[in-house]
């Protein structure tokens, strides 16, 4: 189904009172304002973590924040093998232990110091685990732990 077909069949439903808003998902700027012609877009939902970081990289988070569209970072960790990869990572184990917290909570911090309308969904097995992720976002790194993170690699193998 074309794209425009399928943001028109939304604009439809939230005219007939049976949408609110309309987000959008794994898109790209093209296709948020091609949307936006056809319908108010109020979200983003891309994939964004040190891992992958296209949503950066392609100007997706930037175009969130300066519409004040609202961009939710789905797997901020990296996903279920990848989440097993941050508490042996070198870059966010030493900021982890520098600022007291875990290398999860650093890594969401990171995400969300990505931009203004960032937010992160991050899954949880365990009410710990909900507990560290929920620090992550009184969590503030610096200038400096934010550089060091955007210049770590990041393996995803």
């Amino acid at each position: 189904m074309p794209f425009e077909d399928s943001v028109g069949a939304f604009a439809e439903l939230q005219r007939a009172g049976k949408v609110r808003w309309v987000g959008l998902s794994n898109v790209s700027v093209d296709h948020i304002r091609r949307a936006q012609r056809i319908v108010e877009v109020t979200s983003v939902q891309n994939r964004l973590n040190p891992f992958f970081r296209e949503a950066l990289s392609d100007g997706v988070v930037a175009l969130c924040g300066e519409q004040r569209l609202g961009f939710i970072a789905y797997s901020p960790t990296g996903g279920a093998r990848l989440t097993r990869k941050l508490p042996l990572h070198p870059t966010l184990l030493d900021i982890a232990r520098r600022v007291g917290a875990s290398p999860h909570a650093v890594c969401l911090a990171w995400v969300l110091s990505r931009g203004p309308t960032v937010i992160a969904i991050p899954s949880a097995r365990q009410v710990d685990h909900v507990r560290d992720s929920a620090r992550a976002g009184d969590l503030l790194l610096s200038q400096a732990d934010l550089a060091a993170i955007d210049q770590a690699e990041f393996s995803r193998a």
